[in-house]
This record gives structure tokens, sequence and C-alpha cells, in this order.
């Protein structure tokens, strides 16, 4: 039976450590301030508010062309990283009232609620850049969506494209360094099982 840490290393290893959700979401955030420039605010936020529902498609779409294995079914964590993720669902009383009665928080709860649900992940994939993700996120919610209101609609968006380009950046890293400290465990594995071999060749068997 695997140990929690290998279960964790095999999940990361496998899914990337959700890279493509964040390479996904670049580009959702991408098309979000751009249709601010060009329809009306009102309109904008009901689509900020459906488009809450398109992060997890568009990051298996991402996962598909990027050759990653999204969900790693055959991993124990994948069933916690899923129930882990389905946390927005219940999130849409509060994006909908917000939606309906104060549209110019929109940008805000998204972003400060999109934040929050993604420091778990912090712990799945002994990553460090989930919780800058998950920091850096609610902070440049917070100070653009509300200082800025009157523009959060653009500003936001833009905002976040920076972030999820840094976590991006941070994750690609972890990855690089994980894959060389596996590289080099199974080195040694397969080093101290020759040696091995070679040493019960050499005990002479008694008669």
């Amino acid at each position: 039976m695997q140990t929690i840490h290998q279960l964790k290393n095999d999940y990361a290893l496998k899914t990337q450590k959700g890279i493509s959700m964040f390479y996904g979401a670049l580009f959702l955030w991408f098309i979000l301030g751009m249709i601010s420039f060009v329809l009306p605010e009102k309109l904008n936020a009901i689509i900020y508010l459906g488009s809450t529902g398109l992060f997890f498609p568009v990051g298996i779409l991402a996962a598909k062309v990027l050759n990653i294995d999204f969900f790693a079914s055959d991993n124990p964590l994948s069933k916690l990283a899923g129930l882990l993720g389905a946390l927005q669902l219940f999130f849409a009383p509060i994006l909908i009232l917000v939606g309906f009665e104060q549209y110019e928080w929109v940008p805000f709860v998204v972003g400060v609620l999109s934040g929050a649900h993604f420091l778990p992940f912090m712990w799945v994939y002994d990553s460090r850049a989930y919780l800058f993700q998950t920091v850096a996120t609610v902070i440049v919610s917070s100070v653009t969506g509300i200082l800025f209101m009157e523009h959060a609609l653009s500003i936001v968006p833009f905002a976040l494209m920076m972030v999820y380009a840094m976590t991006i950046v941070l994750l690609r890293k972890e990855l690089k360094r994980f894959l060389y400290l596996k590289k080099v465990s199974d080195t040694t594995e397969r080093h101290l099982s020759t040696n091995g071999d070679r040493h019960q060749k050499s005990v002479p068997k008694k008669r």
C-alpha cells in the first residue's frame, strides 16, 4: 500500500500540479477583460457570473491540449481534489445575490472566492505556489475591486492575469525541481538495487 506521501507525489506528477487550470483561467480572464470595454457594465457583470462555471471545463480542455492527466482517477486523492474543486458550486447563491443587487461588487467577490478555494490544494500538491495564488488573488481582488470599483470590471481581469501568470511560473519551477528530485531518487534506488544483486551473487553458497 502506498503512503500518503507517495500518493501525493503520484498525483502531482500525473496532473502536473493542476497547472492546466491556470492556463485555462488566463484565457478566460483575458476574454472577460476585453469584453468589459465593449459591453454595458450590468451585462458584463452577468457574463462574469456565468463565466465562473467555465473555469473547470476550460481547465480540462487546456489539460487535453497539454497532454496532462487532469483527473488522475486511479489515484485516491482525485476524489478529494474533486470535492475541493466542487466547493465553488456552493458559492453560487452569494454570486447571484451580489450580481443582481450590487453588480459593481461582482469582480471583487468572484476574485476573492475563486482565490480562497485554491488554498487546500497547497496541501494536496505540497505547493507554495498555491499559497501565493490564494493570498495574491485575494489581495489583488480586494484592492482593485474596492478602491477602483467603478472600473473593476476592466481592471480586475488583467490584474488577476498577472497573478495567474506568476502562479504558472512558480508551478513550473516546482515541477522542474520535483522531476529532478524524482530522477535522483529513482537513480539511487536502481543503484542500490544493482549493488544488492551483485552482493548476493558474490556471496559463496554453502554446500
